[in-house]
């Protein structure tokens, strides 16, 4: 392919789906709280979370305890007490709220 029909075609599909409105979140709604995870070792840290919301506390407050159980998990390997050491050859915590 030439390049300036590469440039060309680039240019036109770029537009076309530009211009194409979809937001795939229009026909989400949620009533309640939700807690999501992107690892299977959030599952429980969710878990410590919800017991917070489900008693009406605070969503700040369940992120924290969710962050703690992750933390404090040795058999996670990647996060927490678990986790491979820093440059320092210590390990730390990091969680961020």
């Amino acid at each position: 392919m030439e390049r300036r029909s590469f440039i060309r075609n680039g240019i036109i599909a770029g537009t076309s789906i530009s211009s194409y409105d979809y937001n795939p979140l229009e026909n989400i709604s949620a009533t309640k709280p939700i807690m999501v995870s992107t690892w299977d070792f959030g599952k429980y840290a969710n878990a410590e979370g919800w017991k917070i919301l489900s008693a009406n506390g605070h969503a700040l407050d369940a992120i924290e305890q969710a962050a703690r159980v992750t933390e404090a998990d040795e058999s996670n390997k990647t996060v927490g007490y678990g986790g491979y050491p820093d440059r320092d050859g210590r390990v730390t915590l990091d969680a961020g709220v």
